[in-house]
């Protein structure tokens, strides 16, 4: 069952005012439980009567069982049939026993998170926090079980008993739902996550368990007994165990699906990207000229486009090797990249040969951008690459003309960087020939 009592509510807070905030709170928990503990004893002695060592121990060892036998869930926080031990010793022993050895339970149990490596300071809240609302949780159900004609410890099962009972279970349930509602207020965290209406109704539900190991130690003898705590204990062990295997499960599906949409979008990361540069492909170049084409019959809104092709690259690849010029290509590739805005867009169109965009720009404006790139090319230091290496482009640039498509588009720009080319080189050419 789920018992949110038993979270981890001060992990995380290893220092700082959150650490003392938590601090200051399970201190007042713990120090609220003590008081009314010590003020129940005083009003009643005389009239409490300690119950046996022997089923006390047993009953406590009980409650610590079904505490240390839950698990961590993340939705729910820390799974356990914790309540069924709660419950149970309520029933057989009364509120102040009973919130004894319940709070003794939690208060053992939180000790624990040492061998987890949870800092001392860290599991020092946990001990108070959990010790101190368990106590007051059940004496406040021990109470209100009692006041509505609740017996202990308990006799039979009869319709009268239903009231107290499920009085009981809400009592403790409200006032557990409001101490981790503060206590998630002091980390911090979000208050909508902390209630959710299953896990409460699974710990309303573990009260019908609680009464029968109540019922059975009343009515039954000890091997009968003995046996259905043996198959009650081995139900909770199945029951984790199971609960273990589905999240070592729901874990690795979790695993897979995430390497499997990593791979998914490395894959399409790849279908539009050049390996070499970075820089988008040739494929995703066309569709995004296309759509850009419609966006400029559609708008009305000029559009131009530049193909740059580095000079004499055939001869650094056969004097300096290919290795060089691959990285004569990545190095354009970051001086293009970094030198336009971040609307235009820079693709590798094949070998040394780029494709520039831009987007919402007359002709004029293109050519001056490719002006400046082509500068910044030519005054680059391409002796860190290899020494005596020296680089130029060149660039013709056109604009779209109205109902012109991309063939038509790119045949232009093709026949301007020619042009450039037949000019000497290390040009940009920006003719405005329309067939």
């Amino acid at each position: 069952m789920t018992n949110k009592t038993q979270q981890q509510p001060n992990s995380n807070l290893t220092s700082g005012d959150s650490w003392l905030k938590m601090f200051i709170y399970s201190s007042l928990l713990f120090l609220l439980a003590v008081g009314l503990l010590l003020s129940d004893a005083w009003r009643n002695q005389g009239v409490l009567r300690p119950p046996d060592p022997g089923p006390a121990v047993f009953f406590y060892l009980f409650s610590l069982f079904t505490i240390t036998a839950g698990y961590t869930n993340k939705a729910f926080g820390y799974v356990s049939m914790d309540r069924v031990g709660q419950l149970a010793n309520l029933l057989l022993f009364g509120p102040f026993y009973g919130a004894i050895i319940n709070g003794l339970a939690s208060f053992t149990f939180a000790w624990f998170r040492l061998f987890r490596g949870v800092p001392l300071r860290n599991t020092l809240n946990a001990v108070m926090a959990n010790s101190g609302m368990m106590s007051i949780m059940s004496l406040a159900g021990g109470y209100t079980y009692l006041h509505l004609g609740g017996k202990v410890p308990v006799e039979a099962l009869d319709m009268k008993l239903l009231i107290p009972l499920f009085a009981m279970l809400l009592v403790m349930q409200v006032i557990n739902e409001i101490l981790i509602a503060i206590m998630s207020a002091i980390r911090g965290l979000d208050l909508k996550t902390n209630f959710t209406w299953s896990a409460t109704g699974i710990e309303l539900l573990s009260g019908i368990i609680g009464l029968l190991v109540a019922l059975m130690y009343v009515k039954q003898d000890l091997p009968l007994f003995s046996l259905f705590m043996l198959v009650l204990v081995l139900g909770m062990l199945v029951q984790r165990k199971y609960a273990l295997i589905r999240q070592h499960l729901e874990t690795l599906v979790s695993n897979r699906t995430r390497e499997l949409q990593e791979k998914s979008r490395e894959l399409e990361r790849q279908a539009i990207h050049d390996h070499l540069t970075g820089l988008f492909n040739r494929r995703y170049a066309n569709d995004y000229l296309q759509r850009e084409i419609a966006r400029s019959k559609r708008q009305q809104l000029p559009l131009c486009i530049a193909m740059l092709d580095i000079d004499h690259f055939k001869r650094i690849n056969d004097q300096y090797l290919h290795d060089t010029g691959d990285r004569v290509l990545q190095r354009i590739a970051r001086l293009l990249e970094s030198n336009t805005r971040e609307s235009d867009l820079v693709a590798r169109y094949g070998g040394e040969e780029f494709l520039l965009c831009f987007p919402d720009t007359e002709l004029a404006g293109a050519c001056r951008h490719c002006e400046a790139l082509r500068n910044i090319v030519a005054q680059e230091d391409w002796t860190v690459i290899r020494s005596g290496i020296r680089t130029t482009v060149s660039i013709g640039v056109v604009q779209r003309a109205e109902f012109e498509e991309l063939p038509d588009l790119l045949r232009r720009a093709d026949t301007n960087l020619y042009e450039a080319k037949h000019r000497g080189r290390n040009q940009v050419c920006c003719q405005d020939h329309v067939d």
